[in-house]
């Protein structure tokens, strides 16, 4: 006997799996608060991320048919083309060796990461109160931290992992009026949240979004001043990597607050990571499991310093992590989905508000990648690929 073909569509996974994915992530990112966590936290990571996983991966079964025409179609193109790289570059990595099992299918930061842009798919099907539930659950847990900063162990870890979705809430509130002032107060939390927790990058991402949702939208029938304010933007946002300590000391003098660390703790990064990678290497990347070498932090075991280990497995800044772990190649597969259903949703003035804000969203997010947004399988990292989904889902509804 055949299978009803609409069993698919109104299965359980099918209707609740906006909410599986996202809680689930975030379930996962409380029990990874340490690199160093133990094994039993390592267990309940494990456990929540593969659940998460098997939702994401369930959905691609009808990724044609979910993406649909237009924007969609070419998305899916786009996926295909990341599918077949992933796994090439799994190949790769085992080629070049040696490879421990264990970590490259459990670690966060290895091949894991490189399944999240498959959580588009998701978003594309998913249900907007779903959505919020993940919201709220992620609010009490930023606002459980502000008066538990050790409940993880590093002291403020989960409030920062669940403060990404404070600028996706209230892009999607503007869908709904009523829940704007609430969304709007949550930004402002996120900012105390920053202050608080010296987690920097939370105020960064908020003042980086409201001028660029501000300023786009009032240009947003003039497509030739949109590309402008793009193009000062990503130069911006150039001058402030080059010039971090001077936009730290700016950002600190107007939240009126002294005691902003003012460090500069990218430049070095950048430097120490394209010596230490070959020219070659910036085209295929050291794979999955590949790390660089670190003078800097050499030179603190020297001083007796064993915070972190001089042969990295990872670096802060997410455009090089991509580099480090697949190459050129690896860092534009990644973003070219991301940022064509932004440029879409920025572009184009038929889409609302919402829609509009959610785009802007996304080209934050890939502008923080310039400075941290280090990717793997996490709440931040799925959500960004998730809202891609979402937004493509609002386009086909307008």
């Amino acid at each position: 006997m055949r299978r009803n073909p609409r069993h698919i569509d109104t299965s359980w996974i099918d209707r609740n799996g906006a909410l599986l994915c996202l809680g689930l992530v975030l379930l996962a990112g409380v029990f990874y608060d340490d690199p160093n966590f133990s094994v039993y936290k390592r267990m309940a990571y494990s456990l929540f991320a593969y659940l998460s996983l098997f939702v994401i991966l369930y959905f691609q079964r009808d990724k044609k048919n979910t993406l649909g025409d237009g924007v969609g179609s070419t998305v899916n193109r786009m996926l295909n083309i990341y599918i077949v790289f992933i796994f090439l570059n799994l190949v790769f990595t085992y080629y070049i060796g040696p490879v421990k099992a264990v970590t490259l299918f459990n670690h966060p930061l290895a091949f894991m990461a490189a399944l999240t842009p498959l959580a588009i798919v998701v978003g594309a099907r998913a249900e907007d109160r779903q959505v919020w539930v993940v919201f709220l659950l992620a609010i009490v847990f930023i606002l459980l931290s502000f008066e538990l900063p050790k409940l993880s162990k590093t002291p403020y870890f989960i409030g920062y992992g669940c403060s990404s979705v404070l600028i996706p809430m209230f892009a999607m509130s503007l869908k709904n009026r009523k829940h704007v002032v609430f969304a709007a107060i949550m930004l402002a939390v996120g900012i105390a949240y920053s202050l608080v927790s010296e987690y920097r990058i939370i105020a960064l991402r908020i003042l980086m979004f409201i001028p660029m949702l501000a300023g786009f939208w009032l240009i947003r029938r003039a497509y030739v001043f949109k590309l402008i304010m793009l193009v000062v933007t990503l130069v911006s946002v150039i001058y402030v990597v080059i010039n971090i300590e001077a936009a730290l000391a700016m950002f600190s003098d107007l939240a009126g607050r002294s005691n902003v660390d003012h460090t500069d703790t990218r430049t070095f990064l950048f430097e120490e990571f394209f010596t230490d990678m070959r020219p070659f290497e910036l085209i295929t990347g050291r794979g999955y499991l590949g790390s660089y070498f670190s003078p800097y932090f050499m030179n603190l075991m020297h001083q007796g310093d064993m915070s972190d280990f001089y042969q990295r497995f990872s670096i802060e800044v997410g455009v090089m992590e991509l580099m480090l772990k697949g190459g050129v190649f690896y860092l534009l597969l990644s973003f070219a989905p991301i940022l064509y259903v932004a440029f879409k949703g920025v572009l184009d003035d038929r889409y609302p508000l919402y829609v509009f804000a959610m785009s802007i969203y996304l080209f934050v997010e890939f502008i923080a990648s310039f400075i941290e947004n280090i990717p793997g399988f996490d709440l931040r990292t799925v959500l960004m690929y998730f809202m891609a989904g979402t937004i493509i889902k609002k386009m086909k509804t307008i």
